[in-house]
């Protein structure tokens, strides 16, 4: 959960760091590969679970990494706006912006 808050969060900007490698020890990308993170513009159920997941998760005892999920639980949150991060409309918006990013 700490890696996914921090890929959400912003904090967490290439495939290749080192949080995310010593999960995946055979990923193998380009060094430097950025994350491009898609969210919805309007609310969705699909962001009420995940942040709710986020928010429950990081703050766990196992995982104990609440600082790096910090924008709470919803439909709606305010997502990074630096550039990996993409908002999309709908369903649609979605599908065609995880089908065109190759990581």
């Amino acid at each position: 959960a700490c890696a996914l808050a921090g890929i959400f969060n912003g904090n967490y900007t290439t495939w290749d760091h080192p949080a995310i490698l010593a999960l995946n020890p055979s990923l193998s990308v380009p060094a430097g590969s950025p994350i491009t993170v898609f969210h919805r513009i309007r609310g969705s159920s699909s962001t009420t679970g995940v942040t709710k997941y986020l928010e429950q998760r990081t703050s766990a005892a196992e995982d104990n990494c609440p600082q790096l999920w910090t924008r709470g639980s919803g439909s709606t949150i305010n997502w990074p706006t630096t550039s990996g991060f993409s908002p999309r409309s709908g369903s649609g918006g979605m599908a065609d912006g995880i089908s065109s990013t190759p990581y």
